[in-house]
């Protein structure tokens, strides 16, 4: 592995204090995410680290909702629930 020249640094830093994750930081600057993430850990160690996986569809009171529909039953069963959920959403929502 080559060492990062100063600006090198300089510049993964910066891109890790705008808010760009380690993936986005690779593709931009073409430096391995082995690389990236020594620099997070070394020199921005109280960057919050990413949960992973992908923002949830639904909300706490979407959930409710659905838990609520069902206990009054007013829903059967899943397929019910799925297309509740996606007429308050309007987001697809798979069973």
């Amino acid at each position: 592995m080559q060492k990062l020249t100063s600006a090198q640094t300089l510049h993964i830093i910066t891109l890790l204090d705008s808010g760009l994750s380690g993936a986005q930081i690779c593709a931009k600057t073409h430096f391995s995410s082995a690389t990236v993430s020594h620099v997070q850990s070394q020199y921005c160690p109280n960057l919050p680290e990413s949960s992973g996986g992908h923002p949830a569809k639904l909300t706490t009171a979407n959930i409710n909702y659905a838990r609520c529909i069902i206990h009054m039953g007013k829903i059967d069963n899943a397929t019910q629930t799925t297309q509740a959920l996606q007429d308050i959403t309007n987001t697809p929502i798979s069973s």
